[in-house]
Order: C-alpha cells, then sequence, then structure tokens
C-alpha cells in the first residue's frame, strides 16, 4: 500500500476488457444464395442462347420465286405464293414460278 498525505491508497488492477468473438460466416444454404445462383445459371443460358433473329430468318427463306428470285419464308402457303405469281408475273404460270407446287 501506498501512502498520500496520510491516505493509504490502494491498487486495484485495471480490468481487461474481453474481446468480442467474430462469427465466421458460412457459406451457402441460405435461400438468398440459392436464388442468387439461379439468376447466374439464368443469366448463361441467356447469354448463351443469344444471337441475331435476322440469322435465323435469312435461314428459313427457303422457298423462290424462280422468275424474279425473291425468297419467301419457309412457311409461306400455297395461297401467299398464288398471289405473288399473278401480281408480279401475270404472262407467267403459278408452276413456272413455284416448282415445288406441282403435285
Amino acid at each position: 500500500m501506498q501512502y498520500v498525505n496520510g491516505v493509504a491508497l490502494t491498487t486495484f488492477p485495471i480490468a481487461k476488457k474481453k474481446k468480442k468473438k467474430k462469427k465466421k460466416k458460412k457459406m451457402g444454404g441460405g435461400n438468398g444464395q440459392k436464388a442468387k445462383m439461379a439468376r447466374e445459371r439464368n443469366l448463361e443460358k441467356q447469354k448463351a442462347a443469344k444471337g441475331s433473329q435476322l440469322d435465323s430468318n435469312k435461314k428459313a427463306m427457303s422457298i423462290q420465286c424462280k422468275v424474279c428470285m425473291q425468297t419467301f419464308i419457309c412457311t409461306t402457303s400455297e395461297v401467299k405464293c398464288k398471289e405473288h405469281a399473278e401480281a408480279r408475273h401475270p404472262k407467267s404460270d403459278l408452276y413456272t414460278c413455284f416448282p415445288h407446287l406441282k403435285k
């Protein structure tokens, strides 16, 4: 003990503050993680499937008028072919323009 001016001073040990332990974060497993992974997968699918619609349309243009060489999409009906032949080539026969319509 120490004495200052006749008064006893006691020394107390200084209390140390306890450090809080940090909680380790667990990876994955929650609904948020599942949703994030699903978004990433869908984004990859969209990138892979992305292409020009014009390219696929050009490939589908398989019907061709033999007189003027105009192309038509593969789903064009016989009625549309007939309309084209009558409007553009009145002197030519329908089967001259579109030989694939002969049965």
